[in-house]
């Protein structure tokens, strides 16, 4: 039975929403209210993830381990990028979400599924929350609500936090495809006819390949080039098809008064590569530990809930702008130009530096890599320079 009042109400059951639920559960009362009827589903993910995912889930199980980046330019030539240290993990996207609800469920956070969240409105110290469940309209009230709500975010909208920056139209697939599903290597595809504005993956995922793109220009759907992508890779059977927008970048706020949004409601995506599943985790804990601050305190005020968006900006999210430079370097280059920056960096002694990068903070490898091949000045000086 639900009661009438909760500390914190979050919508939303993804890695964000999960994540600010157990870490404040128990020391807050938390309801999290999910729209679909089953956790983790639709997937609407690639499932790779970072070395970081995996410590911050306590997650120990996983399709892959991936050892190694093939980077394909417009004309074909291939830049392969191999390190000491696995470079990410392919997931059970679901079994992720499963595994954060559980341990939600055992800090005792309250769950609804087929819970859809409707309205919200002020009231003195806390917000009255609506939402539909079973053909029926019930209210609850919190001190504060979060909205972990995804990029299409009823509660941003409704609080006017959210102005994405950009929007990319992503598309794939689960296939069943002669050699795509063995090895360790993941193939990043580039160039205006494979992915305009974005890039095209293939994952070996163990048993399946995981192939997908995403776009942010060009004359035609995600789907367009998509439906191509499969006949290049010789994809004849797949296993399910999903598709949804990512958000790169918030122009807006994340807090308000009683109010706060993370994960994908919050623009939280890394620019460069779409993922928001380390972004959203890591937004939330630094979320959640604001909130249990400020409950403390007697007042979830947007004065008290603001740490959060300054930790936010002077952390993860000072790389995420910085990638977001680099996307827009990225967004100016022809594919000729891609051609001419895969065959330096494949020519120089920079394979060695880029094998170290991190997935989570790529930038980081900048300032080394113009210091050690001055010539990628060339590309963007203006924007390359606005890096440091």
């Amino acid at each position: 039975m639900v009661s009438g009042k909760y500390d914190a109400v979050v919508i939303g059951g993804g890695p964000a929403g999960l994540t600010f639920a157990a870490e404040t559960a128990g020391k807050m009362s938390v309801l999290l209210l999910e729209e679909n009827f089953e956790v983790g589903k639709p997937v609407q993910c690639s499932g790779l993830v970072s070395p970081r995912v995996i410590e911050m889930s306590g997650l120990d199980r996983w399709h892959n381990i991936i050892g190694s980046v093939d980077f394909i330019s417009p004309n074909g030539s291939r830049l392969s990028l191999r390190g000491s240290e696995p470079k990410g993990y392919v997931i059970d996207r679901s079994g992720l979400d499963i595994h954060l609800a559980e341990t939600a469920a055992r800090n005792g956070v309250e769950t609804l599924m087929g819970a859809t969240f409707t309205d919200a409105q002020r009231i003195p110290g806390g917000v009255r929350i609506s939402f539909r469940q079973g053909g029926e309209t019930r209210i609850v009230e919190a001190g504060l609500v979060v909205g972990a709500d995804g990029v299409s975010s009823a509660v941003g909208r409704k609080f006017g936090l959210t102005r994405f920056r950009e929007m990319v139209s992503c598309i794939q697939t689960d296939a069943v495809a002669a050699g795509l599903d063995e090895g360790d290597a993941v193939s990043l595809f580039f160039g205006s006819e494979v992915a305009p504005g974005f890039f095209a993956w293939s994952i070996p995922a163990g048993g399946f390949a995981r192939i997908g793109l995403g776009i942010s220009a060009g004359a035609n759907t995600a789907d367009h080039y998509f439906k191509k992508l499969l006949e290049k890779l010789g994809v004849r059977r797949t296993l399910n098809i999903t598709a949804g927008p990512i958000p790169i970048g918030n122009r807006g706020r994340m807090v308000d008064d009683n109010v706060l949004i993370v994960g994908d409601a919050a623009g939280q995506v890394k620019p460069i590569s779409g993922g928001g599943i380390f972004t959203g985790m890591a937004a939330a804990k630094l979320a959640a530990g604001v909130a249990l601050s400020a409950h403390e305190r007697g007042g979830m005020t947007r004065k008290s809930l603001s740490m959060y968006e300054s930790g936010w900006k002077k952390g993860v999210g000072k790389e995420l702008e910085r990638a977001a430079l680099v996307r827009r370097i990225f967004l100016q280059m022809s594919d000729s130009k891609l051609d001419l920056l895969f065959r330096i960096l494949d020519e120089s002694s920079l394979k060695e530096v880029l094998s170290t990068g991190d997935i989570d903070f790529p930038t980081e490898l900048s300032p080394l890599l113009l210091s050690r091949e001055p010539s990628l000045w060339r590309f963007s000086p203006q924007l390359i320079r606005a890096l440091f």
